[in-house]
C-alpha cells in the first residue's frame, strides 16, 4: 500500500513539473540573415613563442575592429591590444611586434569626407613585452622587420609628420630651396632600435631594408639626404656598430632585391642606374663580401651562360646558397615594348587563341601579368665566376637541392 502511494505521488509531482515547464514561453531565436554576419568572429592568426611559454592569437569580426590576445600559458593570465595586425614574435620570446591600425569607422568617415590619403590616420607600431606586460607605441609607422633567428633588434620605417604652417609664416615668401619629404618615391625614415635599451639610430629616406638571418647586420637602400648620407646601398654591422657604404649612386637610381648570405658575410642587390624614362629597364647584379671596399658588378649579361638577348630580371630577389658559394638570380628575355610613335587609331589589337591551347583563353588572360614578370633561374659560382642558366622556357621551374648547396638541380 505504501509503495502504491509513493508511486502515485511521484507521478503527480513529475506531471506538475512538466506542466510548469511547458507553461514557460520559448525564447524566440534571432533570424539568421545578412545583418548578423559582421558580428561573427574568427581567429586569423595564432602562434606560440619559440620557448612555448606564451600564445598569441587574434579575434577579429568580419567587419569592425578586432584585437590580439597574449596568453601566459604558465600563469594563465592574458593581455589584449585592440586593432593589432601583422604580428611577429621575436626569436628570444621576449617581445611581440605588431601594427596598430586606426579605428575602422573613423577611417570610413574621413573617406566619405573625401579626405586625401596623406590626411588619413596612419598605423602605429606596438611593442609588447611578455615580461613587463606593457605595450610601447610608436606613431605613424609604414613597415617593420625583425631578424629571423635572433632577438633584440627591430627596424621600422616611420613617416615624419608635416609641420603645420603658422599664420606668421604664411605671409612670408616661399623658400627657394625645395625641402625633400618622406614619400614612396623618396623613401621614409628608418629607425634601428635595440629592444633591450640604448639609443635608436635613424637613417633618412630609406626605400628598402632587410636583416641578416642571424642578426649580423642590416642592409638598406636610400635616396640620400644630400648631406650626411649619400644615395646608395649601406650595410650596418650590428656587432661592430659600423656603417659601410656598399654602392654610391644617385637619388634617381633604383635598387631592388636586397639579399644577405646566411653567415652575414656577403650581400647582393640589383641596380638600375638609368635615370631616363626608358621602357626597358636594365638592372645590374652587384655582389659584396666582407673585407672588400665596395660592391662589385657581376657582368652576367656578357657571359656565355645567359641566353642571347636576355637580361637580369628585376622580379627575382637574388638568393645565396646556404654555404654562400653560389648566388642564384633571375634572368628573362628582353621584353617587347609597344611602339610609342603610333597613334591610338593606328594600333591594331588582335587576340589569337586555338582550341588546342594548353589553357583556355580567360585563364591565359588572367595569367598574363604574371607571365610578363616570369623569371628563369640562373646560378653563378662566386669563386670561379662560372655562370649557368638553369631554367629555360621549356623547363621554367627549378627546385634547389640542399638549400642551394647541391650541384644537381
Amino acid at each position: 500500500m505504501r509503495f502504491s502511494i509513493l508511486v502515485l505521488a511521484l507521478v503527480l509531482s513529475v506531471s506538475c513539473l512538466a506542466q510548469k515547464k511547458g507553461s514557460t514561453p520559448a525564447l524566440a531565436k534571432k533570424p539568421l540573415d545578412h545583418t548578423v554576419y559582421d558580428s561573427w568572429k574568427e581567429i586569423t592568426y595564432k602562434a606560440l613563442t619559440p620557448d612555448g611559454m606564451h600564445a598569441a592569437f587574434t579575434i577579429n569580426p568580419q567587419d569592425g575592429d578586432g584585437k590580439v590576445i597574449f596568453y601566459d600559458l604558465k600563469k594563465n593570465t592574458q593581455d589584449s591590444v585592440h586593432r593589432a595586425a601583422s604580428i611577429a614574435l621575436t626569436y628570444d620570446s621576449r617581445y611581440a611586434i605588431f601594427k596598430i591600425q586606426p579605428q575602422q569607422n573613423l577611417v570610413k568617415d574621413l573617406r566619405r569626407q573625401k579626405k586625401k590619403k596623406e590626411d588619413l590616420p596612419k598605423d602605429s607600431l606596438g611593442i609588447y613585452s611578455f615580461a613587463s606586460r606593457k605595450t610601447e607605441k610608436v606613431p605613424d609607422v609604414k613597415s617593420f622587420k625583425i631578424p629571423e633567428k635572433v632577438g633584440g633588434w627591430l627596424a621600422y620605417q616611420q613617416e615624419i609628420k608635416k609641420e603645420p604652417k603658422s599664420a606668421a609664416s604664411s605671409d612670408k615668401k616661399p623658400v627657394a630651396k625645395k625641402v625633400k619629404k618622406n614619400s614612396d618615391d623618396n623613401g621614409y625614415t628608418l629607425v634601428l632600435k635595440k629592444l633591450d635599451g640604448g639609443n635608436d639610430l635613424s637613417f633618412g629616406y630609406v626605400k628598402d631594408y632587410t636583416f641578416a638571418k642571424f642578426g649580423q647586420g642590416l642592409l638598406f637602400s636610400t635616396t640620400g639626404n644630400d648631406s650626411t648620407l649619400k644615395a646608395g646601398v649601406y650595410w650596418y654591422d650590428l656587432q661592430r656598430n659600423e656603417l659601410k657604404n656598399l654602392h654610391e649612386g644617385k637619388s634617381k637610381y633604383k635598387y631592388k632585391g636586397l639579399s644577405i648570405s646566411e653567415d652575414g658575410t656577403q650581400t647582393a642587390f640589383l641596380v638600375d642606374s638609368d635615370t631616363t624614362k626608358a621602357l626597358i629597364r636594365y638592372f645590374k647584379l652587384y655582389h659584396w663580401k666582407t673585407g672588400t671596399t665596395s660592391a662589385q658588378l657581376l657582368d652576367v649579361e656578357t657571359s656565355l651562360g645567359i641566353p642571347q638577348n636576355w637580361i637580369v630580371s628585376e622580379n627575382y630577389t637574388p638568393l645565396f646558397s646556404k654555404d654562400g658559394n653560389n648566388l642564384f638570380f633571375g634572368s628573362a628575355p628582353k621584353p617587347v615594348v609597344q611602339d610609342t610613335t603610333l597613334l591610338m587609331e593606328e594600333i591594331v589589337s588582335v587576340e589569337i587563341w586555338r582550341g588546342d591551347d594548353q589553357y583556355i583563353y580567360p585563364q591565359q588572360n588572367k595569367q598574363l601579368a604574371n607571365e610578363k614578370k616570369r623569371s628563369y633561374l640562373a646560378s653563378i659560382n662566386l669563386a670561379t665566376k662560372e655562370l649557368m642558366q638553369l631554367a629555360t622556357a621549356e623547363v621554367p621551374s627549378i627546385e634547389l637541392g640542399d638549400e642551394g648547396n647541391s650541384s644537381t638541380f
